[in-house]
């Protein structure tokens, strides 16, 4: 599956979870300095706050910046046998 995302800042509040194997996160424009996906950044928090937390195999990032991420900005769950994502 691929997700084709438009230029823009994305500001995300919870975590992104890629469940599924083969997705695909790309860029339309290809260009990573116009596509970010920012989290909120460092802050007194109980919880783990990771941008995209990954437990299916084979995740493509293309022409995307991940950036304020509270802890992580990619989690991969290898104990659910996800995999490294790949970054085109």
């Amino acid at each position: 599956m691929q997700i084709i995302l438009a230029d823009g800042v994305y500001q995300i509040q919870k975590t992104l979870i890629d469940a599924d194997d083969n997705i695909s996160l790309i860029s339309k424009s290809g260009n990573r300095n116009n596509v970010v996906i920012s989290g909120c950044g460092m802050r007194k928090t109980k919880r783990v706050d990771n941008l995209i937390r990954v437990s299916g195999k084979h995740l493509t990032l293309d022409g995307i910046t991940l950036q304020q991420a509270g802890n992580h900005l990619i989690r991969i769950a290898g104990e659910q046998s996800a995999d490294f994502p790949h970054s085109a």
